[in-house]
């Protein structure tokens, strides 16, 4: 999956920086900036530093897309410790649905 700089998001520009080192010690992948539109994605494991597997990255920017839209839309269901594991799960999911069906919503 190419990740774009860009991303738009209700009537929002989001710029996407990845690749992002998260210099903090945990298991943060990426991060959404609502009020700054900024999301950002960390390509590297942080305990190994080697690249991690494309899906992992794509299924992370999903999650932060999810992020986006729930802020855009203002209902906030995605907050929390129970919000996060939504989103989690919603995010795996969408992936494999779109990568496994090959579904793209645009013509070439």
């Amino acid at each position: 999956m190419k990740i774009p700089k860009k991303l738009k998001v209700g009537g929002h520009i989001y710029d996407v920086e990845c690749p992002y080192a998260f210099t903090e010690i945990g298991s943060t992948k990426g991060q959404l900036d609502p009020e700054s539109k900024v999301i950002k994605i960390d390509p590297l494991d942080y305990y190994s530093h080697k690249e991690r597997p494309e899906s992992s990255v794509a299924v992370t920017f999903l999650h932060e897309i999810l992020h986006a839209c729930d802020h855009v839309t203002g209902h906030s269901v995605f907050l929390g410790h129970e919000g996060e594991k939504i989103v989690e799960g919603i995010s795996e999911v969408l992936f494999q649905v779109l990568r496994d069906n090959r579904l793209k919503f645009y013509e070439d």
